[in-house]
């Protein structure tokens, strides 16, 4: 039955009640155009003194609006006066299942065949008004969008809140539908606090017809003011002011079918996207984003930093240009496809630095796929890296990497059978072999800042091993100093592109030439052989910060000679003091000694010394044990001294040495 013709039944029925009376009135369905309600029941109660006013419920089972269904309807109006053009109802109430209760005040024209209806829900309110054509016209004025949220269950976990005001327009023929609206005061927000807006104003504009498949339109959105947090992405609407979308929407209801997503996004051109978004849970089932003569410079604080270093996005510096398409399968990113031209990276508080490159990048998930990238130089830490070359291959979830050859100050370093696997919920595992070549330490001192120092070094390291945010190096790194070896074990470099970037090993020293250590570091003259061990040795930002270390004389016969200038410098450094007269220590340069020992623990910022034969008990502790006459044993006896306040001692210790010394 049309809709129009029940209400004018009722209200022809009405008045013809002389008394008391309840009249009950039901139908299977009632239509008016696409607005429909099912198993319809209408009481009406009049208390016989005053014919004209009545008392009235009306309920459904079920409804429909534009197509779209709802849940159970319950109308209750305490007084509806009634005329003979119609009806007016006032404290009237609206229930709709799963809404709050709606205030109501309308009227219903039986003469024109339409009517017209007022909602009032706090602050907001909806007119409607249905016309005689079936076409229907809906005005909204800061409708809370909590309240329909709480129907949608895609928009529940994102606990929206804003207010909705503008119009939905209805039209029967060719069932168009037609909406300008406009969302204030938005704000939402996750639990988990991975997903936030606030200050939202977005206006929406709205055309779509229903089609066989759904509902088939096109929608203009402007973003007005307002920011949000999409983890890691935090953008405005400067940065996204518009977008673009035509769309359909399946007849269920639950899909929602992107043809076309043309976002305005500021500093890129020629961004569009299609998909697939289901809408219960709300879901990407499969999509494609496609982008073109990206500027890296400005589009990579906003969008590439925050997701490539996510602890410190506001550090990393890009350059270059770029263009792709990047495709997703039911939630998952499927493919990847990217190029870029003349880029660059620089991330001063690593310190990293990588460019310009060039090439290209094709990832299938499930496919093979070759890439190339050529990278022209760069630099980590204090360290120049030469052009290299990165390429490979693709397979799923994998990286195979050709040899790799980066030129490090006059060495390289070498990466052989270099394989990257990546753990879905955990990160990025790989797995190879390294090998340093030769590079001399007059080179890499000179690139550290360090003393000139003589000799090479080199490495082979079978086992690389690389897990979320630690590398390790199985195998020995070798250095051939000062006429010795330096061989360091167990190498790990934790958090490598971190702010908090660490390296722990074990190292052990051989036979060292005491003479051209001292003088390399212009301590004096030294003369005979040192071993030495530095186990866990922790060092962030190649300072140390924590080790247990201890260098002894090597056994055997060489010279051991120390100056009068290295006694007073020991010493100093080390808060100690000589076992003889200043006076003798005057008259004589140089200075035999049978053995020499020195120990340090550090933690925290201290460093606990020990000596020859030290148990780290006692006063005492003997550095030098003298031999010959004059015997001479430098002794010292504060065991725990400032970490700081040493370096800063054996520092002025060497720069006070730095002019020519005649021994």
């Amino acid at each position: 039955m049309p809709f129009r013709r029940f209400v004018s039944a009722a209200l022809l029925l009405l008045p013809l009640a002389a008394q008391a009376v309840t009249l009950t009135l039901s139908a299977d369905r009632l239509q008016h155009g696409e607005q429909a309600l099912e198993e319809v029941r209408m009481v009406a109660e009049l208390s016989g003194t005053d014919a004209q006013t009545a008392q009235i419920t009306l309920s459904a089972a079920r409804g429909a609006l534009a197509g779209l269904e709802t849940g159970a309807w319950q109308l209750a109006c305490t007084k509806l006066a009634l005329s003979a053009h119609g009806a007016h109802c006032e404290n009237g109430t609206l229930n709709i299942d799963g809404f709050a209760p709606i205030a109501l005040h309308g009227q219903w024209q039986a003469d024109g065949n339409h009517g017209a209806l007022k909602l009032h829900q706090g602050e907001g309110s909806v007119q409607a008004s249905l016309q005689a054509d079936g076409g229907a016209e809906l005005t909204f004025t800061k409708l809370p969008l909590a309240t329909l949220a709480s129907k949608l269950p895609a928009l529940q976990a994102y606990s929206p809140e804003a207010m909705l005001s503008g119009t939905l327009r209805w039209q029967p023929q060719g069932a168009s539908l037609s909406a300008q609206a406009e969302i204030t005061e938005g704000r939402f927000g996750t639990a988990d606090g991975l997903f936030a807006g606030d200050k939202l104003h977005l206006a929406l504009q709205l055309e779509a017809a229903r089609k066989k498949e759904g509902w088939a339109g096109t929608a203009e959105i402007d973003w007005k003011t307002g920011e949000a947090f999409f983890n890691p992405l935090y953008i405005t609407a400067e940065h996204l002011p518009h977008i673009h979308m035509q769309a359909t929407l399946s007849a269920d209801g639950k899909e929602l079918h992107i043809a076309r997503l043309a976002p305005t996004v500021a500093d890129m051109q020629g961004i569009e996207a299609d998909g697939l978004l289901a809408l219960e849970p709300l879901q990407l089932r499969r999509g494609r984003v496609r982008f073109s003569d990206a500027d890296l410079a400005r589009i990579g604080a906003r969008w590439l930093a925050p997701v490539l270093f996510p602890d410190d996005p506001q550090k990393a510096l890009f350059t270059g240009h770029a263009e792709g398409e990047i495709a997703f399968d039911d939630g998952r990113l499927d493919a990847l496809d990217v190029r870029v031209k003349d880029a660059s990276l620089d991330v001063p508080s690593r310190p990293l630095r990588l460019g310009p490159m060039d090439g290209e990048i094709p990832w299938r998930r499930t496919d093979a796929g070759r890439f190339h990238l050529h990278v022209a130089g760069g630099q980590w830490h204090k360290l120049a890296l030469g052009a290299f070359a990165l390429e490979g291959h693709f397979n799923g979830p994998e990286i195979h990497f050709a040899p790799i050859r980066m030129p490090i100050v006059d060495g390289a370093l070498r990466l052989d059978d270099f394989t990257l696997r990546h753990v879905s919920n955990d990160g990025w595992y790989g797995e190879g072999s390294a090998r340093i070549e030769t590079m001399t330490m007059e080179a890499l001192s000179a690139a550290l800042d360090l003393p000139e120092m003589h000799g090479v070094l080199a490495a082979e390291l079978p086992g690389l091993q690389m897990r979320p945010g630690e590398i390790r190096l199985d195998g020995q790194l070798t250095v051939g100093v000062f006429d010795g070896i330096l061989a360091a074990r167990d190498l790990r470099i934790l958090e490598p592109f971190g702010s908090t970037s660490r390296l722990t090993t074990n190292i052990a020293a051989h036979r060292l030439d005491l003479y051209q250590l001292s003088r390399t570091f212009a301590f004096g003259n030294m003369q005979g052989l040192i071993d030495g061990t530095v186990d866990s040795l922790v060092l962030h930002r190649w300072r140390p910060i924590s080790f247990r270390a201890r260098i002894t004389s090597s056994e055997g016969g060489h010279n051991r000679l120390i100056s009068q200038r290295a006694v007073e410098n020991l010493t100093e450094m080390a808060g100690g003091m000589a076992s003889i007269q200043r006076a003798v220590l005057r008259v004589f340069k140089n200075f035999n000694y049978r053995r020499l020992g020195v120990g340090c623990v550090l933690e925290e910022g201290v460093c606990t010394l020990s000596g020859i034969d030290d148990n780290g008990t006692g006063e005492r502790m003997v550095f030098v044990e003298g031999s010959g006459i004059p015997a001479l044993s430098i002794v010292g006896y504060n065991r725990r001294v400032d970490w700081s306040e040493f370096v800063d001692r054996l520092q002025a210790v060497i720069e006070s040495n730095r002019d020519p010394i005649i021994e």
